[in-house]
């Protein structure tokens, strides 16, 4: 999947960001010339995406109710050169 993701991910007219899931496995990383994101399987883990217009967190949901941040990224998307 991330293959996939990273071919529109390197097209200049392409996404900044494609997410996928049902595949539980929990992933944030830079890819082409954005970020690809997969939140995992919250019944497993209880991990979960938290996007936003200049940041993205994967983050796990904790037993007391707080939030651990496992990673993060900022969203620059890179412009075309012209």
């Amino acid at each position: 999947m991330l293959a996939v993701a990273t071919q529109s991910l390197d097209s200049v007219s392409g996404p900044s960001l494609v997410i996928h899931g049902h595949s539980h496995v929990p992933t944030l990383q830079r890819a082409g010339r954005g970020w690809y994101a997969n939140a995992g399987a919250w019944y497993i883990d209880r991990q979960f995406l938290r996007i936003e217009d200049d940041v993205i967190t994967r983050e796990r949901w904790t037993a007391s109710g707080e939030r651990d941040v496992i990673d993060r990224g900022e969203r620059i998307v890179e412009q075309p050169t012209t």
